[in-house]
C-alpha cells in the first residue's frame, strides 16, 4: 500500500469528517388472504379458516410497483383449506442511510476553539414503508 504525506491527506480533506448509520431491516411477515364476493363456504366448516392455494413463485412480482406475484394465487376448491402457509411472505424491506459531512475551521482564539459546520441527511437513500401495503 502506497504512503502518503501528512500534508497531502490533509490537502484532500482539511478537517472533514464523513459518518452516518446504516439500518437494513427485512419486511413484517404476512398471510396473503381473500375474501370470496359468491359467499359461499369453501370450508365446509363454520371454525376453518380457508387460505389460497399456492400455484407458482410468490417472490416474483410481475406487476410493476407490487412486491409479490398476485398470480402465484388461487382460490381453494370446495372442501379445501388450501396449502399456503402462514406467514409465508415478507413485506417491503426498508433501508435506512443517515449521513452527516462536519468541517471544522479554526478560529486563531486558541486550541481547542473553532466553528463547526454539519451538514446532515437522514434517510438519504431510503424510501420510507410506514406499514405493509393492503393485500385486498
Amino acid at each position: 500500500m502506497p504512503r502518503y504525506p501528512a500534508s497531502r491527506l490533509t490537502a484532500a480533506s482539511p478537517r472533514r469528517t464523513l459518518s452516518g448509520i446504516t439500518t437494513f431491516i427485512s419486511g413484517a411477515p404476512i398471510t396473503p388472504s381473500f375474501t370470496s364476493s359468491v359467499g359461499e363456504d369453501i370450508a365446509g366448516s363454520a371454525s376453518a379458516s380457508v387460505r389460497l392455494d399456492v400455484i407458482g413463485d410468490a417472490r416474483q412480482p410481475t406487476v410493476p410497483g407490487t412486491f409479490f406475484n398476485t398470480a402465484a394465487f388461487a382460490q381453494p376448491a370446495r372442501g379445501s383449506l388450501g396449502n399456503l402457509g402462514r406467514n409465508s411472505l415478507l413485506g417491503p424491506a426498508t433501508n435506512n442511510w443517515d449521513v452527516t459531512i462536519t468541517k471544522a475551521i479554526p478560529t486563531g482564539l486558541g486550541e481547542g476553539r473553532g466553528l463547526k459546520l454539519q451538514v446532515q441527511a437522514a434517510t438519504a437513500r431510503s424510501p420510507r414503508v410506514i406499514a405493509c401495503p393492503d393485500l385486498g
